[in-house]
Formats: C-alpha cells, sequence, structure tokens
C-alpha cells in the first residue's frame, strides 16, 4: 500500500468514525486558546495515528490534537482528524479530514474527505487532482474580482482587526467572499474550481498541507502573501489560478 493510499484510506475511515458521532452525540471541550476540541477528533485522530504508524513506523507525524512525533525517514504526515470544529459541533455541515504527506517543507500527496457531502479529494506530485476518482481543475475565471473567494484563518475575527487579513480592502475589489470555518473545505472548493481563489492567515501545516497539494495539482498554485512557494513553515496562503492568485496578491 502506499502512503496516498492509505491517506485516501484512513481519510475516509475517519470521516465515519466522525459521521458516527455526529449520529450519536458527542462532548465538547475547550483546547488552550479557546478552540473547541469533540470527542470524535480526538477518536478519528487515534485512528489515523495508529495506522501510520503500523504501516509507516519510521515515518513523522505531525497531528492537531497530538502533537509531533519525530521520524527517520524524511516523509512526515500531517493530519488534521477534523477541521472545522465548530461547525461540527453546531451541526453545521462544512468539515473534512485532511491528512497531508510532506518530504523535506513541502506537501507531495494528500486527502481530504467531506464526510457529508462525502467527497473524497485526493492528488500527489505529477498526478492530478481527483474527486471521488475523477479529475478537477481549478476555476479559470479571467477577471478575478468578479469571482468567488474563500477567506479562512483559525481565528478569523482576529485576523481581521489585526489587519492581517485587510477586510475593508478586499471586499472593495472582490465582489463574493465566503467564510466557511474550515480550510480544507476552502481548498477543496478551490481546487474543484467551485470557488475562484482563497485567501488564508494563521493556518497550521495540518490544516494546509493536503489541501495545497490538491490545488497544485489541479492546475493552480500556492504561495505566500509574498510570492513564494507554500511550505509547511508558511503562516498565510494564497490560491487559486496563478492570475488569481497574483490579483489576491494585490490585496494583501
Amino acid at each position: 500500500m502506499t502512503r496516498l493510499e492509505l491517506a485516501k484510506q484512513l481519510a475516509r475511515e475517519a470521516g465515519e468514525i466522525v459521521l458516527g458521532y455526529a449520529k450519536k452525540g458527542f462532548t465538547t471541550g475547550t483546547k488552550d486558546g479557546g478552540s473547541l476540541v469533540t470527542e470524535a477528533d480526538l477518536a478519528a485522530e487515534k485512528h489515523i495515528l495508529g495506522k501510520i504508524k503500523q504501516h509507516f513506523p519510521d515515518d513523522g507525524i505531525v497531528a492537531e490534537e497530538s502533537g509531533e512525533r519525530k521520524g527517520e525517514s524524511g516523509v512526515s504526515w500531517h493530519v488534521d482528524p477534523l477541521d472545522g470544529t465548530t461547525n461540527f459541533a453546531h451541526g453545521i455541515p462544512l468539515y473534512g479530514v485532511s491528512i497531508g504527506i510532506v518530504e523535506g517543507n513541502r506537501p507531495v500527496a494528500g486527502a481530504i474527505f467531506l464526510p457529508s457531502l462525502d467527497e473524497l479529494y485526493d492528488a500527489q506530485r505529477g498526478t492530478g487532482t481527483r474527486l471521488n476518482g475523477s479529475s478537477i481543475v481549478v476555476s479559470q475565471l479571467g477577471e478575478a474580482a468578479s469571482g468567488i473567494i474563500m477567506l479562512a484563518g483559525p481565528r478569523f475575527v482576529d485576523s481581521v482587526k489585526d489587519d492581517e487579513l485587510p477586510l475593508q480592502k478586499i471586499i472593495a475589489r472582490i465582489r463574493r467572499i465566503r467564510v466557511l470555518g474550515s480550510i480544507a473545505v476552502n481548498l477543496c472548493f478551490v481546487a474543484r474550481g467551485a470557488a475562484d481563489g482563497g485567501i488564508c492567515v494563521r493556518q497550521n501545516s495540518w490544516d494546509a498541507a493536503a489541501g495545497v497539494v490538491l490545488v497544485e495539482e489541479a492546475g493552480g498554485v500556492a504561495v505566500e502573501f509574498s510570492g513564494r512557494p507554500y511550505t509547511i513553515e508558511s503562516s498565510n496562503l494564497l490560491v487559486g489560478s496563478r492570475d488569481v492568485a497574483s490579483f489576491l496578491k494585490t490585496l494583501v
């Protein structure tokens, strides 16, 4: 079994775990910093990490709830078992399981499963991006200002207040923006062309590593506000076609 095959399998299995909790109920707690965490997050992550350690024991792991485990292979897995926990906890069906595979500091493969939509996205360098097995591409919209642009950040309101996301400047130039509460969902929608581009701030590697590969292999770009290519150390992110990303760079 390849790493991507395992990532796809685990994303779907973890998504089924999450849906199980959505049906039967769950307890919710608060992490340092105020973020929510549920039984579903913890159970899904435990399942994912156990299988990774079983199949690829020398790989590193960076997981939202469990922290980091150093590896010896040069490959690391960046895992968010439930991106969009606040949506999930409030019954909003916009959340996903995100599993990115990284070599050095650049994502090389990944899978994201959106359980409520039954959508499994996967990509690997050089092979394109797929949604439930069918190839997808980013939007080719020529006039970015008229497109749909997704905004995201784990602390969205704080990011606007601190002007990391200059909202007034953005809405003065863009007609349609969406804030869905999940970076993984945003990146999936950009990868399949449902949204034309996206701006993310304060993301962690487990939020974005898988989605970045989806966007890039679907024909888009994923760059920092500076224009440098995304790495797992990046704290901000622009995604979309090359033209859209260039336009978004003028707004941040």
